[in-house]
């Protein structure tokens, strides 16, 4: 629900929510109130933000305020189509936007610098994401056989310490203390190994 046509910030925002305000940080950008490092911190805040809360934090000190944006009006209409590169809805005065001016070239500039920097992240994002899926398919091609196979020699040798020290000693077998690890290391590696199973039918079924 919303008061006062303010959204409610616990609200779930949507992808074109987070599209919207990216746009408005360009802008921004643009207009010099923000850096690229700043730009870049907001944007990644920006795509990760999933309530209308966090993304209004992101504008709190801008011009544009998220939070006194009615939710109907989806954060500010868009610029208009036959606008200027960087228009937005903030006009410049005093400016000159005529084809070649200094102004378009900046503008231009700092877009090509906010697209790489786009893409970079992107590529960064991507690039994480293949090295958790290599991860798990590694994890999923692990020999299940090959941790029981440790388990089973592990706990002869420990019975076979058992039983020696029980014939060289004088007292005799003393109680079988293997049980302990022997029992504690195969309920670990059944654990691991109905993991591994899961994890095999999960990435079977992508």
């Amino acid at each position: 629900m919303s008061q006062g046509g303010v959204p409610d910030p616990n609200l779930r925002a949507s992808d074109a929510d987070r599209e919207r305000i990216v746009e408005q940080l360009r802008q921004h950008t643009a207009d010099g109130r923000l850096t690229m490092d700043e730009f870049e911190q907001r944007m990644s805040a920006a795509y990760a933000a999933k309530t209308y809360g966090e993304l209004a934090q992101l504008t709190r000190d801008l011009p544009v305020d998220l939070g006194a944006r009615s939710r109907g009006a989806g954060f500010g209409p868009p610029p208009p189509q036959d606008a200027p590169p960087w228009s937005g809805s903030w006009p410049r005065t005093g400016v000159s936007d005529r084809p070649g001016s200094g102004n378009e070239i900046v503008d231009a500039l700092v877009g090509a610098a906010m697209t790489w920097k786009t893409q970079k992240i992107a590529a960064r994002e991507q690039l994480r994401q293949q090295r958790y899926q290599a991860r798990l398919e590694r994890r999923a091609n692990a020999p299940i056989a090959s941790g029981f196979v440790g388990w089973a020699v592990l706990s002869a040798l420990l019975t076979g310490i058992w039983f020696m020290a029980g014939v060289t000693s004088s007292s005799g077998f003393s109680d079988f203390w293997p049980i302990w690890p022997i029992g504690i290391l195969g309920f670990l590696t059944v654990l691991k190994a109905i993991k591994t199973a899961t994890l095999r039918r999960t990435l079977t079924r992508r």
